[in-house]
């Protein structure tokens, strides 16, 4: 489940993984655990990315 990080960007995938995204899907759950997971999310982009 882990896509390659250039066809990350230059797909399509990369509105779904959005944090606007995911902030939208999460947000009926609660407010810390979307910014949890957002901040989760950038961490694993930045590791892929370097």
């Amino acid at each position: 489940m882990l896509p390659s990080p250039g066809g990350r960007g230059a797909g399509g995938e990369g509105r779904t993984l959005s944090p606007s995204g995911f902030h939208l899907k999460l947000t009926p759950m609660g407010t810390a655990l979307p910014l949890q997971s957002v901040a989760f999310f950038f961490q694993i982009s930045i590791s892929f990315l370097f």
